[in-house]
């Protein structure tokens, strides 16, 4: 019966926690990387767990970019891609993620902190080259790990579980509510300062510190309620309204530029002129730091640029042109906006100003264009909001319904409502943490830098990923390669941005940190809730175990090391000599996978790193590529198993006819959840995906055999004969026979013919009801230690 499940299971992923798709669709491509095959699995409890604790594997969750620009829409299988998207397309859409906000209420602040135009000017240069090298980095590690969490997957891969669950719960509780503040602040300076001045007639619009912080404040929040009540609304009302938003976005920015053209043509002021640039430049580290933060949150969205990557044409070659394309344009853009304000208002005026769009509009237009830009920006920041609640809302309810380690939301979360189809729940939640910041958080340069140090601390680990991986995975394919002192140098310049603001904005940082430190007693306080198991010891680095040493391909535990020693016993050498003899010299890594499963079956039920390492000599390979295959393919147990295997199907048709029932009856049972063995080893529980036998729904398979047409009671009954050490009965534990149907045999009704597997039914001396059961018979003639499938995949003759 193992042979179905061999069958039926190519092609899954295989971390626990997570059902999958195969990679790009072949099995050469899954021993590039056990990342080819991985994907990202949303919904509301699908928790498929196949190898307990894996050491190799990834566990992402829909985890979405930090840009407060992030697409809208379902998104693609990353497997089969449809590649339509050329260079042209591919920059303008790098440019479009990244064109926000930050350049209509950020160039006030880096003016105030840098002190003149000039210097400003540089450090907008910088921001912008410190974007393009994260790009970089970004564009390699997801093209060569193609899988859906961006950032949260590469942590995962790179340093393990808690670092990923760590961005993921700062993602939530910072990140993503607090950049939406952002948005929402610059929405109501904007708004309150155009509405402020209508029942005036003076001549000038005032300025920010003339409105009272209270009416900014109402209006950025009402701003919020409004998106978020569009989100629960429709999503599909909410992505056709980004689009129009996103046409005003663009269209504000070259309006800018536009009026700071007619502002030079006009005559400019002395802002940056060769004397006078810069004079005034301050020139301390922290005032740097915080410019260069205010810079950046400007130009995020960079770290979306690989996303592009999933559908462009000839990727190896467009990706580096669109990166190194869509950047420079960035940074042009930005640097003619911030010329055009420089130009038109005087160094003083835009220092103090977080709306310098609004002032630039009104020193060129009067007050009808102050009111163009005040209406066009407005509506642009309501955009970046509606775009950030459609995807934070969608990451709030996977998150909550997650039954991984990440899943500690609470479940309500995670509902969608039946009528309006979106969450609901997620979306209030979303709602109420971004006015929480918006209240509280203390003002635009507070956020931006509690903002800031959050986000780039995990940009700085993602950076640092890249050489990880170029140590830890030599072999990695990756289309996208950067030059490797890019990363080095974006990694030392991130320490520098992470170490300043704790003196020049404690409160900030200390709030940051603290957050972020406060995600690793919550992992283990949730992990402990679920699973009653606290492992902090399989968290701690493996080269700090083995106290200093370079990264290793494997992290190490007491149990699974290469200096335990693993040998095949003299039984299976004559086995292991004819799986190798049906290979050609040059062919012999073929017999990886048969060599895999005997050493498997020998190893009580799973592979340890020693039985890779040995057959990865017997097929004279590098000791990588057996590991691709066993942390690609399901039925390789890379953690110990109980005495009994205990795999329960939850695909469509099992699910249709009771699955998760016979999964809770087996839980009380046994008192353990999927992925976790009893105290006594005697079983272990996984959730697996298509086991081949859907006819007779629900079913288990219990080590080799299958268990089928299943209810609480014949499921209890089961457990209990193998815990008392009997054989229960195999096959359907309903009255039919095998799997057909209600009315009994309808077809194949007539005398079988020819041979089966060599052997005539003539021989075998059968009736025709009892050929459906020639696997069960079959049983009898190989040795006791191979099941019949086995031999079957092995093939070897009985």
């Amino acid at each position: 019966m193992v042979l179905v499940r061999y069958i039926t299971q190519l092609g899954m992923e295989d971390r626990d926690g997570r059902a999958g798709g195969a990679g790009d669709g072949d099995g050469d491509d899954a021993l590039r990387s056990p990342l080819m095959a991985s994907s990202s699995m949303q919904g509301h409890s699908r928790h498929r767990s196949t190898s307990v604790t894996d050491a190799f594997a990834i566990n992402p969750i829909p985890l979405l970019s930090s840009s407060e620009e992030t697409a809208s829409g379902s998104s693609k299988d990353l497997n089969t891609p449809n590649r339509t998207i050329g260079r042209l397309e591919g920059v303008s859409l790098v440019v479009g993620m990244i064109v926000g906000s930050g350049i209509f209420s950020s160039p006030g602040n880096i003016l105030s902190l840098t002190g003149s135009g000039g210097a400003s000017l540089i450090v907008w240069i910088v921001g912008g080259l410190l974007a393009w090298m994260g790009a970089s980095c970004f564009a390699e590690l997801g093209t060569a790990l193609p899988v859906s969490g961006g950032p949260v997957a590469y942590l995962s891969y790179a340093y393990g579980p808690l670092t990923s669950f760590t961005f993921t719960f700062t993602s939530i509780s910072i990140i993503k509510p607090s950049g939406a503040a952002l948005i929402a602040i610059i929405f109501g300076e904007y708004l309150a300062r155009f509405f402020y001045i209508l029942p005036h007639n003076a001549d000038a619009i005032p300025s920010v510190d003339d409105i009272p912080t209270w009416l900014i404040r109402f209006i950025a929040c009402m701003g919020v309620v409004v998106v978020s009540l569009l989100n629960i609304i429709s999503t599909r009302l909410s992505t056709r309204t980004q689009t129009c938003l996103m046409f005003i976005k663009i269209s504000s920015v070259i309006l800018v530029v536009v009026l700071g053209i007619i502002a030079a043509v006009r005559g400019s002021n002395a802002s940056l002129s060769p004397s006078t640039a810069f004079t005034g430049t301050k020139v301390t580290a922290s005032s740097i730091a915080l410019a260069l933060y205010s810079s950046l949150w400007a130009f995020d969205g960079w770290d979306q640029s690989n996303y592009v990557a999933g559908e462009m044409k000839n990727v190896t070659r467009n990706l580096p042109i669109v990166i190194h394309a869509s950047l420079p344009l960035t940074i042009i853009i930005f640097l003619m906006a911030n010329i055009a304000y420089l130009i038109a208002l005087p160094a003083a005026q835009v220092a103090k100003s977080n709306t310098v769009a609004l002032d630039l509009s009104e020193s060129v237009l009067g007050k009808v264009g102050s009111g163009v830009i005040t209406v066009l920006i407005s509506i642009s920041a309501l955009g970046a909001l509606n775009s950030g609640s459609l995807t934070t809302s969608r990451l709030i309810s996977s998150v909550a319904g997650s039954q991984n380690e990440a899943g500690f939301l609470p479940k309500m979360l995670a509902n969608f409502n039946g009528k309006t189809h979106t969450p609901i729940n997620a979306i209030v939640f979303q709602t109420v943490t971004t006015c929480f910041y918006v209240v509280l958080g203390g003002g635009f340069q507070s956020l931006v830098n509690f903002y800031s140090i959050g986000i780039w601390y995990f940009y700085l680990l993602c950076a640092l990923a890249v050489v990880v991986l170029r140590i830890k995975e030599p072999d990695l394919e990756r289309p996208y390669k950067t030059w490797i002192g890019i990363p080095m140098v974006f990694s030392s310049i991130t320490v520098f941005l992470l170490c300043m603001p704790i003196f020049a904005a404690p409160l900030e940082s200390l709030a940051a940190f603290g957050f972020i430190a406060l995600s690793v007693p919550v992992y283990f306080l949730s992990n402990y809730l679920k699973y009653r198991q606290l492992n902090v010891y399989q968290h701690i680095p493996s080269w700090l175990k083995r106290g200093g040493g370079r990264y290793s391909k494997h992290r190490d535990t007491e149990y699974n090391n290469s200096s335990i020693p693993f040998k095949f016993s003299t039984e299976n050498e004559p086995i292991i000599e004819q799986i190798l003899s049906r290979y050609p010299a040059q062919y012999k890594k073929g017999a990886i996978m048969p060599l895999l499963d005997l050493a498997q079956r020998q190893n009580k039920g799973w592979t340890s790193i020693s039985c890779m390492n040995e057959v990865a000599k017997m097929v004279d390979v590098p000791p990588m590529r057996v590991y691709e295959v066993a942390t690609f393919y399901t039925m390789f147990n890379r953690e110990p198993v109980g005495d009994h295997l205990v795999q329960v199907c939850t695909t469509t048709p099992c699910m249709l006819n009771g699955a998760y029932d016979i999964m809770k009856s087996v839980e009380d049972h046994l008192h353990i959840k999927p992925g976790h063995t009893t105290a006594d080893k005697k079983f272990t529980l996984l959730e697996v995906e298509c086991l081949g036998a859907c006819s007779n729904a629900p079913m288990m398979q219990i080590n080799d055999h299958y268990y089928e047409d299943l209810n609480h009671a014949t499921t209890v009954d089961i457990l209990t004969q193998l815990s008392n050490g009997k054989q229960p009965h195999i096959g359907p534990q309903s009255t039919r026979h095998t799997c057909e149907n209600s009315k009994g045999l309808t077809n194949l009704t007539e005398k079988p013919y020819g041979p089966v597997l060599g052997m005539s039914v003539d021989v075998l001396d059968v009736d025709v009801v009892d050929v459906v059961e020639l696997l069960e018979l079959l049983e009898v003639l190989v040795p006791p230690e191979l099941s019949v499938s086995t031999c079957i995949l092995l093939n070897l003759r009985l």
